[in-house]
């Protein structure tokens, strides 16, 4: 039998891998930099106490951010719809207004939206289908 050669480490993967224990080695100083600057300034208990109360705040509770947002936003809904009935009864009151001035205007509503009529007259409906 012939003894195979075991093919060496290319060159390429030695750099490849020294490339990556680099980056790994980089990485590792700057997480330490990171978690040292994050333990100092953000992790204290006085930074800490602050971002639990603004969650509070903003998350929990009935008078939360979230619930006050949706109020206000329902409060915009009925003034909108106010407004529309408001609207809608000042054209009411000018349409008494117009029924009260003479009889003819109310004789024609009463034809018009209640279908009345004399009693020597015939009603005929047409339907549009």
């Amino acid at each position: 039998m012939v003894a195979k050669k075991i093919p060496q480490k290319s060159c390429i993967y030695q750099k490849l891998l020294l490339t990556l224990q680099r980056f790994f080695e980089f990485c590792m100083e700057r997480w330490s930099v990171i978690w040292n600057w994050l333990r100092k300034y953000v992790l204290n208990k006085y930074v800490l106490t602050l971002l639990i109360f603004a969650i509070v705040l903003t998350f929990c509770g009935e008078q939360s951010l979230l619930n006050r947002v949706r109020r206000a936003h329902e409060v915009r809904e009925k003034e909108e719809e106010l407004s529309a009935y408001k609207q809608a009864i000042e054209e009411t009151n000018a349409q008494i207004d117009r029924m009260n001035a003479s009889t003819e205007n109310l004789e024609q509503f009463a034809r018009e939206q209640y279908f009345m009529h004399a009693d020597n007259e015939d009603v005929y409906i047409v339907s549009e289908e």
